[in-house]
């Protein structure tokens, strides 16, 4: 099983169309939703990651462009800065993936690995130790 994040732009045509149902029910596609905003009759946007077969992805892709979805490989992360981090904790409180997890030597561990850009970190972070980058 392979995972990419991509980040999908919504013409206003589209915005009521079943484009991720279609993901999931014709492309055999795990589709875990990690940003939304699409409403009728405005563009939309929505961050999500694909799971699924390599050749399955490829085709869920090209089945978004030719529908007209502008789609971009999500080269975005979340960086930790450990020079600004105090090891508060307040990030591991928040995090829905397990991105970020206290030590038992009291520090904090960032895993990007694990991270799905949700920025809960960012928000709940008072020390600015957590960046979103393009």
């Amino acid at each position: 099983m392979t995972k990419k994040i991509i980040h999908l732009h919504f013409p206003p045509a589209q915005a009521r169309d079943a484009i991720i149902y279609m993901l999931v029910k014709e492309f055999d596609l795990i589709v875990n939703i990690l940003q939304a905003r699409i409403e009728p009759n405005e563009h939309g946007h929505a961050l999500i990651e694909l799971t699924g077969a390599r050749n399955d992805i490829q085709r869920g892709i090209q089945y978004l462009t030719e529908q007209g979805v502008e789609i971009d490989a999500h080269s975005h992360e979340i960086k930790k800065d450990d020079e600004r981090c105090v090891n508060c904790g307040a990030c591991v409180g928040v995090c829905p993936s397990g991105a970020q997890e206290c030590m038992s030597d009291f520090t904090v561990k960032f895993d990007r690995d694990k991270c799905v850009l949700c920025q809960a970190c960012i928000l709940a972070c008072s020390f600015d130790a957590m960046e979103y980058t393009v």
